[in-house]
């Protein structure tokens, strides 16, 4: 993430082939094609399992399972992956945002002269803060294909009700 644009791109182009060449069983990166598909490079279900696990390994990321599918060329992939870096580096800039929200407290304290601004003021910051709040294994959860064994087991309980006495130590 703290790479300029063209360097990371670079970096994580030579880093998809080369795992990529490696799962394949490739001698080198070389001989993977960026604008081919992985399908067409001889990816199948389980070697595209090997390679979102090492390639999610070697960058820090936890990727979906279906990471070949859902970007179907090298090329692809890099660009996703980019993007996912390149919003983690605008992120990372700490002192910026504080300054920024330093000026939009400012400016709402001067807009909200009346109850009803303030009000009306107040509750656009709570859903601000509610969609940057992560979530936890007792709030829903929208998808199985990221949901920990936890939230599973949480979402379980909440719409059937708590297990029986003893019940839940001897099944995990």
């Amino acid at each position: 993430a703290h790479l300029g644009p063209d360097e990371r791109r670079a970096r994580l182009s030579a880093l998809v082939r080369g795992q990529a060449a490696a799962v394949l069983g490739y001698a080198d990166a070389t001989m993977i094609e960026s604008d081919r598909s992985f399908q067409e490079l001889g990816f199948d279900s389980l070697s595209s399992i090997e390679f979102r696990n090492r390639l999610g390994a070697a960058v820090g990321l936890s990727l979906e399972a279906t990471l070949v599918f859902d970007h179907p060329t090298p090329a692809d992939l890099v660009t996703h992956l980019d993007e996912r870096f390149a919003g983690e580096s605008e992120a990372t800039d700490l002192p910026t945002l504080f300054a920024a929200f330093d000026r939009l407290a400012a400016a709402l304290t001067a807009a909200a002269t009346d109850d009803v601004s303030r009000d009306r003021t107040a509750d656009r910051v709570r859903g601000l803060l509610d969609h940057l709040t992560p979530h936890t294994a007792t709030e829903p959860v929208t998808t199985f294909a990221s949901a920990t064994d936890d939230e599973v087991f949480a979402l379980i309980d909440a719409e059937l009700g708590s297990p029986l006495p003893g019940l839940e130590e001897r099944s995990r």
